[in-house]
């Protein structure tokens, strides 16, 4: 695994949970249901790059 694949926040589309993974998991950690996960890393410098939530994305 390479550190920026670490690096990505993903967001639970049903509760907003938000969790650091290389992959969304199949069920919510929280709510514990099946959810569409949105990527809500940040790739850009404005909003602090890598290991950062980009928060335009909330």
């Amino acid at each position: 695994m390479t550190q920026a694949a670490a690096q990505m926040f993903w967001r639970c589309g049903n509760c907003t949970f938000t969790l650091q993974a290389s992959c969304p998991p199949d069920l919510c950690p929280s709510c514990r249901v099946p959810c569409k996960f949105k990527d809500v890393s940040c790739y850009l410098p404005e909003c602090g790059g890598p290991g950062n939530i980009d928060q335009r994305l909330r």
